[in-house]
């Protein structure tokens, strides 16, 4: 299990995921230019988008478009 949570202003946003028993963090932050991951004891990481920079980070397909509509549960 994991843990989210979304702050977000405008089109500006921080995603910090954590997962089972505080074993890994990472914090997302994002605009519609740029994204940065950090994580914990590395350095920090950017790209222009958010699904191939947590892909090349964590070998995780997470479809961050979309999470905004399933933390909310809408269609």
């Amino acid at each position: 299990s994991a843990s989210i949570h979304w702050q977000q202003v405008k089109a500006h946003y921080v995603i910090q995921l954590h997962g089972p028993l505080g074993q890994k963090s990472l914090r997302i932050e994002g605009s519609p230019k740029l994204v940065t991951l950090k994580e914990k004891g590395k350095d920090p990481v950017s790209s222009s988008s958010a699904e191939s920079l947590f892909k090349r980070t964590t070998g995780w397909n997470l479809p961050l478009k979309q999470l905004d509509y399933w933390v909310r549960g809408l269609p």
